[in-house]
């Protein structure tokens, strides 16, 4: 959690210089101010850098889901989760395929669970 509020400062404060909203307290930047906050929460998560309580909550919240809903989620951790879910049956998981651009912890993941359950054979998840 320690490196996920450096990091985001960090961040955070490159993005206000480079658009010159540095001042909260002048009102023409405040939005440009707390928008580079929202950019830099962005840009960690997609690294899978996030704050505990972001992966609490996303746990928290993986409980309510179906099954669909989670391996649709924007939120990679549902993703993650889904592909290890007993509800994921063989031949779904096996048709499963991935977007390019997808989290590495899925892809990791969903290769663990095809290696477990006997199908690596002519599969990518690459």
């Amino acid at each position: 959690t320690l490196e996920y509020y450096v990091q985001s400062s960090k961040l955070a404060g490159a993005i206000r210089d480079i658009n010159d909203t540095t001042d909260w307290t002048d009102p023409a930047q405040r939005e440009g101010y707390l928008e580079a906050q929202a950019q830099s929460d962005d840009i960690l998560l997609a690294q899978g850098i996030a704050t505990q309580y972001w992966y609490a909550r996303s746990l928290q919240s993986y409980l309510q889901m179906s099954l669909d809903e989670a391996l649709e989620s924007e939120n990679f951790l549902h993703r993650a989760l889904a592909v290890l879910d007993r509800r994921l049956g063989k031949r779904r998981l096996r048709a499963l395929e991935l977007a390019p651009t997808e989290h590495e912890l899925v892809r990791h993941l969903l290769a663990f669970r095809r290696k477990a359950e006997g199908l690596t054979a002519g599969v990518s998840v690459a």
